[in-house]
């Protein structure tokens, strides 16, 4: 009997801490996140919304913020895109509201017939720093205008894209980014190349592959370099000018002024100032198509490419590290595929070839050019002297019958 009761003793004891001890697992696997006190949002504040794909209809207009409080205020409120996916509203005032502050909001996409295609959940603001809320996460963030979304690019040249080189000249090189901004958006670079022959291992120049078009839009406005370090904070930035044709076939540096290093930092764009690696002017050669009568991108932008990213020396020889005869690269089979930018599978087209094609092409273009208006120069000489022959000859005859009529 005193075994039974010790066994069932020993059985509860068992059941306790196993109860026990299946509570706390179960308490680990369902803690709830702890309580975000909620903050009313006083007029004038500035808050961000960061949206997701799937948030946009195909025939999205705009993104509005909804306010609304216990007081029986609500109201749209018209949000800007700051960058990309990035929007950003300011509280509005409420006349005669009690309470004056907004008490939740959400955000809505909507089309262009006016009609709410989605939205968020319904919010509360956390208030403080945490000023944007992040879609992705479902969550209130810290952000400031300073932090920037980084954009892509796509690899590759065609019809419609240019290829735009920056010398950092030594400056934010290292934990840095250099990033081109095009409207709304920061573009980092393609790639990298060496460049300039300086130092133990030379000098590498970001590049950009851009769609023409998008930096010819009215919406682009200036085409500015902007600086970020890794955390994607804008460090620095340099204002530049609307894109013109023939841009892409300058160096975009920055620099110190007039190259005095206590002269501040500007943004300018011009040639190449020293010793070149023989692959780079490759690459650059890369970035044009060879049969194009384009002004942006074709042989009818050698003369600028071949001047301000090729170096020379005072004799004005070229100042190339290597011979572009020695570098390959990979070219279009047929002018048909300039519209897609699909290229040769392997890297054969010899960079020298390419450029003397070019620059035969350019010659011919030009030479023509200059032919075609020597003939028009000539044919309205031929015509202004055959009028005079006429005009004299008129005159001789009238002169002449007139005579004959006297005698």
């Amino acid at each position: 009997m005193k075994k039974v009761m010790k066994l069932r003793r020993y059985l509860t004891l068992l059941a306790m801490v196993a109860a026990t001890f299946s509570g706390g697992l179960s308490s680990l696997r369902e803690k709830t996140p702890l309580k975000t006190e909620a903050a009313t949002i006083p007029p004038a504040t500035v808050l961000y919304f960061q949206a997701e794909p799937y948030f946009y209809s195909s025939d999205f207009d705009h993104v509005s913020a909804y306010f609304w409080n216990d007081g029986g205020n609500s109201g749209y409120v018209e949000m800007t895109e700051i960058q990309i996916n990035i929007y950003k509203v300011v509280a509005p005032l409420q006349s005669g509201a009690s309470p004056a502050d907004w008490t939740m909001l959400y955000f809505a996409s909507f089309d262009t017939n006016g009609e709410k295609y989605t939205e968020s959940p319904n919010l509360v603001w956390t208030g403080g720093k945490y000023n944007m809320y992040k879609l992705s996460t479902y969550s209130w963030v810290e952000y400031n205008e300073s932090m920037v979304v980084i954009s892509d690019t796509t690899p590759g040249i065609n019809s419609g894209k240019v290829r735009i080189w920056v010398d950092r000249a030594g400056h934010y090189e290292y934990g840095y980014k250099y990033l081109l901004k095009v409207g709304i958006k920061y573009y980092q670079p393609t790639a990298y190349e060496k460049a300039l022959v300086m130092g133990a291992d030379g000098r590498y120049f970001p590049y950009y592959d851009l769609s023409l078009s998008e930096l010819m839009a009215s919406t682009a406005g200036t085409i500015d370099v902007v600086i970020v370090n890794d955390g994607a904070v804008i460090q620095e930035s340099f204002t530049g000018t609307v894109y013109a044709t023939g841009d892409n076939s300058k160096l975009w540096r920055i620099d110190n002024q007039d190259g005095i290093s206590t002269n501040p930092l500007v943004f300018t764009k011009s040639k190449v100032q020293s010793r070149i690696f023989n692959t780079f002017f490759a690459k650059v050669l890369e970035g044009y198509l060879t049969c194009s009568n384009s002004g942006d991108n074709g042989y009818v932008a050698f003369g600028a490419f071949y001047n301000n990213l090729m170096a020379y020396t005072p004799a004005n020889e070229h100042d190339m590290e290597g011979s572009l005869s020695d570098c390959t690269l990979k070219d279009f089979l047929s002018t048909d595929d300039y519209g897609t930018g699909i290229r040769e599978s392997e890297t054969s087209t010899n960079a020298e070839s390419k450029l003397q094609r070019m620059r035969a092409l350019y010659i011919a273009y030009y030479y023509g050019s200059q032919h075609r208006e020597l003939d028009k120069a000539n044919s309205a000489t031929y015509v202004v002297v055959l009028s005079a022959l006429i005009m004299i000859a008129f005159i001789g005859y009238t002169f002449f019958k007139r005579k004959v009529k006297h005698a």
